[in-house]
């Protein structure tokens, strides 16, 4: 009797083993079915993606998603049907949109044994072109609506709930499901979501609906997606930095410039042994800067694309060197054929991209007023620098055997040293090419020491006696520029002058506007595609705008306000006699 209790209570033991272990793994599996690995993505769209459950779709505006399940996602809908559906355990994410028309939506994957197909009742079933199938069902009164689709690879149902805020965003819910629905991808035609580059992200946001510049969007947008970008942390840095640059008064913009010089070989020069009495200061810099003029026939001056001082120290200096003799200003940045541009007198929206910022378009529309031509250098394809080097020498020095050339480049093109003892840059390419040996200027290895120098405005120094360990590139002089744009330098005069704001349209607390000063002539010619002159924030208190100006030969201009939305909340025309 006794051996026979003790095999009773073993194969009792194996039993309930057995079910546990059977009840464990169903749990188990129910649990990682609808696992956290969501990722989010927020550029012009919202995506949504989850690697392991191999599910995408994309979201047509800014959603707030929750990916942590609470039960207020279940009281928002109404249908007993389906609520019972909504579980932890199935829960992926749900999400609401913050701007009209207002929606939410929330998606559960349910295991099919977990399923009653009965449910699917008061669903109708529609055939999509790839034969796949769904189910959908409407609740009018509640404003919402439940969607199904058979996920065969995950033996489950992808359960949408999604619903509007009241009857008026109700009309536009088909508006979402044709966004929406037809970007979802899952199983074998899975496609995984590749994140945009900050540049690119940025990029699209600066054109607003109405394909006007929103100056403010690429800012807010990128500043709002910090996280995601945490890989490309040293590019979306630069992005931040080049939008921001566009802006005048954007206080960021200094955190931004400094965090690059502490990531790159200039943070070196921190540590320079550097004879200050070597450096050509203010008033000495410009007798030094005529001498160099006076015995070069091609200038090259280079800038950080995200550092508008640059640009305005070749603007103060072009009257200086159209004195002596140089007529030809090639710029890198410019997109469009640089007769056109010369002839137009400005640029406009398709001239380039950095032409769109306000220091580089006036400093555009200085030369041209001064007499000079624009060349367009640039090129992406083959060897850029030997490329660009060419198309220098072909539209100046080969077609004008007497032409004195300036050159406006980007940071490293200049660099006269071979690059990993291979690759010439453009302006050892140029001397090969011409014959002529250019005068190259550096305005960035200072950027580290402008702290060491505050009580001068500009300096030069020959690169001689620039300690050659703190030297990224090599260069004929290397140009301190301490440059402030509402001083004036060079014996050049700016006016001075203030747009009074009388009341901006339906304002909002603690708002902030962009406003945009234009030239009148332009902007009636090219609207949304003119290039305003000044870019600057301004709240919504603001009572006026303080300017300081080259007018050259246009007093007449245009003021407008736009809020975040780039909506115009504020339009003043500007008359100035001088």
């Amino acid at each position: 009797m006794r051996a026979f209790g003790n095999i009773y209570w073993s194969v009792k033991y194996v039993i309930i083993t057995i079910i546990a272990f059977f009840v464990f793994q169903s749990c188990t599996l129910e649990k990682k079915l609808p696992n956290r690995n969501n990722q989010i993505f927020k550029e012009n769209y919202t995506y949504f993606a989850n690697d392991e459950l191999k599910i995408s779709l994309k979201y047509f505006a800014d959603y707030d998603f929750q990916e942590v399940y609470d039960r207020n996602i279940k009281r928002s809908y109404d249908s007993r049907v389906m609520r019972k559906y909504f579980k932890k355990k199935y829960f992926v994410y749900a999400n609401k949109t913050f701007i009209e028309p207002l929606f939410e939506s929330a998606l559960f994957i349910v295991p099919e044994a977990k399923f009653n197909k009965s449910d699917l009742r008061s669903f109708t079933e529609h055939k999509l072109e790839n034969q796949n199938i769904f189910y959908q069902h409407v609740d009018s009164l509640d404003y919402t609506k439940y969607r199904i689709y058979p996920y065969v690879e995950q033996n489950s149902f992808l359960l949408f709930a999604y619903k509007a805020k009241n009857r008026s965003h109700f009309f536009n819910i088909k508006e979402f499901e044709n966004y929406i629905f037809p970007s979802l991808t899952m199983g074998a035609n899975y496609k995984k979501h590749v994140l945009q580059s900050p540049f690119d992200a940025a990029n699209q946001s600066f054109f607003a609906i109405d394909s006007s510049l929103n100056y403010l969007a690429p800012v807010a947008m990128l500043e709002a997606r910090k996280k995601q970008y945490e890989e490309q942390y040293h590019v979306y840095i630069q992005a931040l930095a080049t939008y921001t640059s566009f802006i005048e008064n954007h206080d960021s913009l200094q955190n931004y410039l400094k965090f690059w010089v502490d990531n790159t070989k200039y943070r070196l020069n921190r540590d320079i042994d550097l004879d200050a009495s070597k450096i050509a200061f203010d008033e000495n810099f410009i007798e030094q800067l005529k001498v160099i003029a006076d015995t070069n026939r091609v200038i090259m001056l280079n800038e950080n694309h995200f550092a508008p001082k640059d640009r305005f120290m070749m603007y103060n200096l072009l009257d200086l060197f159209a004195k002596r003799g140089y007529k030809y200003l090639a710029i890198e940045a410019i997109w469009e054929d640089g007769d056109t541009l010369t002839q137009r007198g400005y640029p406009v929206l398709s001239s380039g991209f950095y032409t769109r910022e306000p220091t580089m378009s006036n400093m555009i529309r200085k030369a041209i007023s001064l007499g000079f031509k624009i060349i367009n250098y640039d090129t992406w394809k083959g060897n850029r620098d030997s490329l660009q080097a060419n198309n220098i020498f072909e539209k100046t020095i080969q077609q004008d055997s007497s032409a004195k050339v300036l050159v406006h480049a980007g940071i490293g093109h200049i660099n006269e040293t071979r690059e990993h003892g291979k690759r010439k840059n453009m302006a050892g390419y140029f001397y090969d090419i011409s014959g002529i040996n250019p005068f190259t200027i550096d305005q960035l290895e200072f950027m580290p020491l402008l702290h060491l120098f505050e009580n001068h405005y500009v300096g030069i120094i020959q690169k001689n006696d620039f300690p050659q360990n703190g030297k990224v590139i090599n260069v004929d002089a290397y140009l301190l520029n301490n440059l402030d744009f509402e001083d004036d330098y060079f014996g050049n005069s700016r006016e001075t002058f203030a747009v009074k704001i009388d009341s901006l349209d339906n304002p909002y607390e603690d708002e902030t506007f962009v406003a945009y000063l234009y030239v009148k002539s332009e902007y009636e010619q090219h609207a949304n595609k003119a290039i305003p002159i000044s870019v600057k924030l301004i709240n919504y208190r603001q009572e006026k705008v303080t300017y300081k100006i080259d007018l050259c030969d246009k007093n007449e201009l245009l003021f407008i306000v736009r809020d975040r939305f780039n909506q115009i909340v504020f339009v003043k025309p500007v008359s100035l006699i001088r």
